[in-house]
């Protein structure tokens, strides 16, 4: 459990480094109205600690967000640590994570 806790802070510090660069790099975009949006991103993270972003859904609905976002996210994606299954074997960990950006 220790290393899910690692993995879940270096994700959280991850993403909340990211969302400046959403905000200055993808809301700047005409194509996305102002208001604020809930992202989920659903992710996994390979027996070898590989993370795969896997889709990423903005409420309210936006494609162009969800594109960028998941282009910017696949570029720097930090590895994780592996997750062990029951068996003490490294296994894929299938992940969702939250957040919100708001553009006025």
């Amino acid at each position: 459990t220790a290393i899910t806790k690692d993995n879940n802070k270096i994700w959280k510090e991850y993403m909340d480094s990211m969302a400046i660069t959403f905000k200055d790099e993808v809301l700047t975009s005409k194509k996305i109205k102002d208001g604020t949006y809930t992202i989920l991103v659903d992710y996994e993270i390979g027996p070898d600690g590989q993370v795969t972003i896997k889709e990423v859904y903005p409420s309210p609905d936006n494609s162009t967000l969800a594109k960028e976002i998941k282009q910017r996210l696949m570029l720097t994606v930090p590895n994780l640590n592996p997750v062990m299954g029951s068996n003490g074997k490294p296994r894929k960990a299938v992940k969702k994570y939250n957040f919100t950006l708001t553009k006025a």
